[in-house]
């Protein structure tokens, strides 16, 4: 093999130092999304959380115990009775709310969609709810069906 001299081995030195450097960078730059990334669902799986909790406290009457399993100390919502989560998603994204026919009573808590992003299916019929969703907000998300009986009267 011929050492290289003179200006061409200037250049070729310097692009292989660049390539190596613009390779770390890359590296760098993609954990960098990654932490940020899980930071992010981090965050929106403990909303998510936080919200079904608000509902949880809201409901006066739950004849089934349909939500007698919904725990703090339990943080995967994905296990609790009624909520269905993306199969697909690493960290636990709640993509439906399915609480059909179970006779649960009680106010529904001030409720903003964007609280739970993913949120494609909301089902609370067959119960006996008061108060009203924000469905101004709707747009906001990707909820395709909303199927609730709420009643005016309380």
């Amino acid at each position: 093999m011929r050492i290289l001299n003179g200006e061409f081995g200037i250049i070729l030195l310097f692009l292989c130092t660049r390539a190596v450097w613009l390779s770390r960078t890359d590296a760098l730059m993609s954990t960098r999304r990654a932490v940020l990334q899980s930071a992010k669902d981090d965050l929106h799986a403990r909303q998510a959380v936080q919200t079904l909790m608000e509902f949880k406290t809201s409901i006066r009457d739950d004849p089934n115990d349909i939500m007698v399993g919904w725990r703090l100390k339990d943080p995967q919502p994905c296990s609790w009775r009624g909520v269905v989560c993306d199969p697909k998603s690493m960290v636990p994204t709640v993509i439906a709310v399915e609480i059909l026919n179970q006779q649960l009573e009680g106010l529904i808590p001030p409720w903003n969609p964007r609280d739970l992003l993913s949120l494609r299916r909301l089902d609370l019929s067959g119960n006996r709810f008061t108060g009203s969703i924000l469905l101004n907000h709707i747009h906001s998300c990707t909820l395709s069906i909303v199927n609730c009986t709420i009643s005016d009267t309380q």
